[in-house]
């Protein structure tokens, strides 16, 4: 078919349905002819279609292929090189598998090696070369600088001013035999994000980054302290010399493998520990308090025995069920620890399970009844079928109850007795 044809494309199944239509517009133009710069038969350079595929040949058939990069660039390396005086010949091949025009050059092996370039974000320009070589560095079709490589082969170039993020650079090396292969790189000017730092008392600082080896910077005042690298997953952490003070304002940023910055994230440190949690009184089947919000409430038992953790919600409320009810007289220790790891004061309490003995009557004529109890505990009576009252035992135990008028002979009266919910610290 003619390049440019429209093709509309449907299937139809045994019983006749048809498909939506798929259309595609014939591609029959070959790949102009790609270039090919000198080569001393190592590494092999040059420009094409962008997205297509360069074939590279000499007399023996198909040395390689590399696939052309989306500015039209591509290189390909020989192993092991091809022989000095070989021609080499590429052509382009586009998706659609059409093969331009091939172009040649024959290898020279006294032509120096082409330039290795270092990852840079744009405001240096830097690699190695073959020693004594001219290193000619051009961006966008101009020349910004040349160097000779120095004795161990390094060069490097500062252009006048720093390239902009995707600016593709490339690099050549001159002797008085010729010119390289043609070397290219992509600028990477690109800040990294932020890191996420957790809460911290001084002792530690810990987070995440990008991953992919990012350097962490950590400031006090503007001054370096530290830095750290994170690992594959992001993750990393840092031990200062000496814990940071408390109110710290902590600048943490990430650096990339090519000196790109993130901007800062501030930290403050903070070493003030939470107040003692509060805890109810506890029958061994539910264990429940409160503490500062945000925190978590360890539990402990005789020992040291770890019992739970449980995070206090956003009014600092907290309740923890233990796995199986804790015995009568078990003594419990909590603790609260922030989001920095600052730990509270403890707090106690003792498992109660053991009801409170029954309360006593003592005879009445119905204007008003009284007894004892276990002191501080809550007597609730009930008179007959009315609603249950409630009073509080003294500190020796005695209670009173004045009904508001006589009962009527014959009435039943029942009371019974509940500790009280105290709270303990």
């Amino acid at each position: 078919m003619a390049n440019n044809t429209s093709v509309t494309i449907t299937a139809t199944d045994r019983a006749g349905n048809i498909s939506q239509q798929t259309s595609l517009t014939i591609d029959a133009q070959a790949p102009d002819r790609p270039t090919i710069s000198n080569s001393n038969g190592t590494v092999f350079s040059g420009s094409a279609e962008a997205g297509s595929t360069v074939i590279l040949s000499d007399s023996n058939g198909v040395i390689g292929q590399a696939l052309v990069d989306a500015n039209g660039n591509w290189h390909f390396t020989a192993s092991p090189a091809i022989t000095n005086g070989s021609q080499v010949s590429v052509v382009a091949r586009d998706a659609a598998g059409n093969v331009g025009q091939a172009e040649a050059m024959v290898v020279n092996n006294a032509l120096p090696n082409a330039p290795i370039i270092a990852a840079s974000n744009g405001t240096l320009i830097a690699g190695t070369a073959d020693a004594g070589s001219l290193v000619i560095v051009i961006a966008n079709g101009s020349e910004i600088g040349r160097v000779i490589a120095g004795a161990n082969g390094t060069w490097t170039i500062t252009p006048p001013s720093a390239l902009a993020d995707g600016t593709v650079i490339s690099a050549t090396a001159s002797t008085p035999a010729g010119t390289s292969a043609g070397t290219t790189l992509i600028i990477d000017a690109v800040q990294p994000l932020p890191p996420v730092v957790q809460p911290s008392n001084g002792s530690e600082l810990s987070g995440t980054a990008e991953p992919g080896g990012k350097i962490i910077l950590i400031y006090n005042n503007g001054e370096l302290i530290g830095q750290t690298v994170a690992d594959a997953d992001g993750n990393w952490n840092f031990i200062p010399t000496t814990p940071l003070a408390d109110g710290a304002a902590i600048e943490i940023r990430v650096r990339d493998a090519v000196g790109n910055t993130s901007p800062p994230l501030i930290l403050e440190i903070d070493r003030t520990p939470p107040a003692a949690p509060q805890i109810d009184a506890s029958s061994g089947s539910t264990l429940s308090g409160s503490a500062e919000a945000g925190s978590t409430v360890v539990i402990t038992g005789p020992g040291g025995i770890s019992i739970g953790e449980v995070v206090a919600d956003n009014n600092g409320n907290w309740s923890f069920t233990p796995g199986n009810a804790l015995s009568n007289d078990t003594p419990l220790t909590i603790t609260a620890r922030d989001p920095a790891g600052n730990v509270s004061p403890p707090g106690t309490v003792v498992i109660d399970s053991q009801p409170p003995a029954a309360p006593t009557l003592n005879p009445t004529n119905g204007t008003l009844l009284s007894g004892s109890a276990e002191p501080g505990s809550t007597v609730t009576i009930r008179i007959g079928t009315s609603p249950e009252v409630e009073v509080t035992a003294d500190g020796n135990g005695n209670w009173t109850l004045n009904p508001g008028g006589p009962i009527a002979n014959g009435v039943t009266i029942e009371p019974q007795c509940t500790r009280p919910q105290r709270q303990h610290q």
